[in-house]
């Protein structure tokens, strides 16, 4: 995200979406970052985002789990899928303060990628 400059300039990127007749975008949240510590999230990043799609009329598929997760959380545990629920339900809330309508989400981007890298190619943990 920091390559493309998009976390800076999203506001500008929803405008032009907009002005091209594209209503809808997918958007990813950046899982490993919101949560510097177990349990506690922080969405400042995720906010300006919201908000600047909100502002251009976009609206916005939230993957979840797009850009990795945390070190500390084993993807092929029991306790990811309380992790993610938990991720879920406080950007859920968030979302939701911020923008009427009904929200869109994808839990996982890719999952058949990460079974795939996990397992067979063993390119991600546990390796």
């Amino acid at each position: 995200m920091a390559a493309t400059g998009h976390d800076v300039h999203a506001a500008a990127d929803y405008r032009r979406l907009r002005r091209r007749g594209i209503r809808v975008a997918r958007e990813g949240i950046r899982w490993h970052r919101v949560e510097p510590s177990t349990g506690r999230f922080d969405f400042s990043d995720e906010l300006a985002r919201v908000r600047a799609a909100h502002e251009a009329g976009i609206t916005v598929i939230w993957d979840l789990c797009h850009f990795g997760w945390p070190d500390d959380v084993d993807v092929f545990s029991a306790a990811f899928v309380d992790r993610l629920a938990r991720l879920a339900g406080a950007f859920a809330r968030l979302v939701a303060s911020e923008v009427e309508g009904v929200p869109f989400y994808t839990p996982v981007n890719e999952i058949s990628f990460v079974a795939w890298a996990g397992g067979r190619a063993g390119y991600l943990n546990p390796f």
